[in-house]
């Protein structure tokens, strides 16, 4: 048996070194004087009635939006923005971006399904054996 999985091996080795931390324990401990044994006393939580009052009783988690400050908040306009050339050039951009994912996304359909299609070709008929002569095709 490994010496790993020798369970006598491991108890002496541990004998030794419990000895070995016994005697240096002493010297390097604080000692403490006791003040005697502690007693538990149940007494009711005394609560303060100032923390009590500083939740309301009601607590509104989510108050009400006003639609209209939200709304102007996010029409913040960029005064480059509202010249009439960069807002065409922008809207431009956009059908662009627009028609370029559709382009990417239909290539993509047809990438799958050409892969579909080479995935049940077979290169060798049933027919034909494994032996090829070469006497048929180079004369």
């Amino acid at each position: 048996m490994a010496p790993e999985f020798d369970i006598n091996s491991y108890e002496a080795m541990e004998t030794e070194v419990i000895n070995a931390l016994g005697d240096n324990t002493t010297e390097e401990a604080i000692k403490i004087t006791s003040t005697g044994p502690v007693k538990v006393v149940l007494d009711e939580m005394q609560v303060d009635e100032d923390e009590s009052s500083l939740l309301p009783n009601t607590l509104n988690i989510r108050p009400k939006l006003d639609k209209t400050n939200k709304s102007s908040e996010k029409t913040k306009a960029d005064p480059e923005m509202l010249i009439e050339g960069n807002t065409k050039l922008n809207k431009l951009r956009k059908m662009q971006f627009k028609r370029d994912k559709k382009k990417k996304a239909r290539n993509e359909k047809q990438a799958v399904n050409l892969a579909d299609v080479l995935e049940n070709v077979t290169l060798s008929s049933a027919n034909k054996s494994d032996v090829y002569d070469f006497k048929e095709d180079f004369k």
